[in-house]
């Protein structure tokens, strides 16, 4: 009689238990899925903006997946929430660092856009008058003129991808190839003789 107790009470045991994993196995997948909405909203801009963040994130889940493997529901539900929140928060954190580093990018274009065309136009003055120099400075040939031409008519044209990529929202493709005319420019004036008139 007393083993049939005993028996009895362990069965139902066994019964309590898988209820209540039956009944935390459904909730505990629904955390998962938040955490895998909420990573698959923050999109690219995620894995391009805050990194880290979507990388831990990203380890998390696979924890709880890890759990939900092992049956281990109570493990999801207990540490899940705050898995769904950091995985939530990848949205909002990556807007604020792209609309940071956009407005940088932006004050950044406004003064190349103000300083190279002036610059190019300098260089462009100078070298016309150069050409038509019988004597040149010491230091410079007509072929070094003319090497130079082609140079700046080279960064001219870079510049204007660097205009039409601005113009195509590419702030960060605009800033890098406007950084490469500067440096180009500044090449150039010194070759030539010229203090640039921006900087």
């Amino acid at each position: 009689m007393q083993i049939r107790k005993i028996t009895m009470y362990t069965m139902l045991l066994g019964i309590m238990f898988f209820a209540a994993c039956s009944t935390q196995k459904e909730p505990a997948k629904k955390i998962i899925a938040d955490v895998e909405t909420a990573i698959s909203e923050a999109g690219v801009d995620a894995q391009q903006y805050v990194p880290d963040q979507l990388s831990s994130v990203s380890n998390k889940l696979s924890d709880l997946k890890a759990s939900l493997d092992k049956h281990d529901y109570k493990t999801i539900i207990d540490s899940g929430p705050a898995v769904v929140a950091a995985a939530k928060a990848l949205s909002d954190a990556s807007a604020a660092k792209k609309k940071l580093i956009t407005e940088g990018l932006n004050s950044e274009w406004s003064s190349f856009s103000t300083t190279l065309p002036q610059l190019i136009l300098s260089l462009e003055t100078r070298l016309a008058l150069l050409s038509k120099t019988p004597k040149l400075p010491a230091g410079l040939t007509k072929d070094m003129i003319t090497t130079e031409t082609a140079a700046l008519a080279e960064s001219k044209a870079i510049w204007i991808e660097a205009s039409q990529a601005f113009g195509a929202n590419d702030a960060q493709g605009a800033v890098d190839k406007a950084k490469g005319v500067k440096a180009k420019l500044g090449e150039i004036a010194t070759r030539i003789g010229t203090t640039p008139a921006a900087k």
